[in-house]
């Protein structure tokens, strides 16, 4: 027997979690700005049509 063992390395492999954390929070800043920014243009806007568009069943004057 020769007497060498098997040990066991670790080997460090850095991730792109920072890189990853910072991009999303710079579309979380985008979208809020685009959010700001519709919500700013609806308080402005007025309705297309009526207030009400949904179609109403007709009422039977017959009965």
């Amino acid at each position: 027997q020769l007497g060498v063992r098997l040990v066991p390395t670790l080997e460090f492999i850095p991730d792109a979690l920072p890189e990853n954390a910072d991009h999303i929070s710079d579309l979380l800043r985008q979208a809020r700005e685009r959010d700001e920014h519709v919500a700013g243009i609806a308080a402005s806007a007025s309705f297309a049509g009526e207030a009400d568009p949904y179609v109403k069943p007709r009422e039977d004057d017959e009965e």
